[in-house]
């Protein structure tokens, strides 16, 4: 009897360690990641295993220095991403402010101030808060109204669909879903596989499994801000001068 029992606490707790495993973010990986997988500076030349974000980083810091700003300057005379680092509404206000400018719009150079008149960051009743990390609906509203903002064309329909049919639509905020719809419908921002469970109350079964999500309360990380810029870049059709004389990270 006592062995049944041991068995099966093992099993069970093979069973516990996948399950906690499928539900951690994929940001959670990033410390066992292996050393080709580690951060980059963008000066480094390309190599195999590279991380996914990799393009979007060049292509932003060697095009007119869209995110310069944002490098962090380390103790080796270099400057280091911490793509896993969250970013925050104002950083992300400033290197939508520095996109604006590379393509010719007249811009304040305070981007705060910039932001506020243009409407893309809006206040709260304690302000702008430019120093809180950025969600991924208040991204998506962002990008939204910096498309208005913009008033550049991009290619709809290669999304991968609706964002009602997330599984996790019930979950984004009223004054976000217009900015899901669009960011989702022209392909801005993609959903994520996660594990997760469907009850259905007329048949009163429940499903289990992995469906994709809009996860809108997820903290932004600079990467994955990074990698949405880039595709409104790729998709508006944006020509980036390259600036060569930019220094080495």
């Amino acid at each position: 009897m006592c062995v049944v029992k041991k068995v099966g606490r093992k099993i069970l707790g093979v069973f516990l360690s996948v399950l906690y495993l499928a539900l951690l973010p994929t940001s959670a990986f990033a410390i066992m990641a292996a050393p080709d997988d580690a951060p980059f500076s963008p000066g480094d030349s390309p190599k195999a295993g590279d991380p996914w974000y990799r393009d979007a980083v060049c292509e932003l810091y060697y095009g007119q220095g869209i995110i310069c700003d944002l490098l962090v300057p380390n103790e080796n005379g270099g400057a280091d991403i911490l793509p896993e680092q969250p970013i925050t509404r104002g950083e992300f206000a400033l290197v939508l402010r520095n996109l604006a400018k590379a393509v010719g719009k007249e811009v304040s150079e305070d981007h705060l101030v910039w932001a506020r008149e243009t409407g893309i960051l809006q206040g709260y009743e304690t302000g702008l808060l430019p120093n809180r990390v950025m969600t991924r609906q208040e991204m998506a509203v962002l990008l939204l109204r910096f498309w208005q903002y913009m008033e550049l064309s991009l290619q709809e329909g290669v999304g991968e669909k609706a964002y009602e049919e997330f599984f996790d639509a019930a979950q984004i905020s009223s004054w976000a879903k217009a900015g899901a719809e669009f960011c989702t419908r022209v392909g801005l921002i993609q959903g994520n596989s996660r594990f997760g469970c469907a009850y259905e109350k007329a048949t009163n079964i429940c499903a289990c499994g992995i469906y994709n999500c809009f996860e809108p309360q997820l903290l932004v990380t600079r990467a994955q801000a990074f990698q949405a810029i880039y595709n409104y870049v790729c998709l508006a059709k944006i020509e980036l001068e390259p600036v060569n004389d930019l220094p080495l990270p």
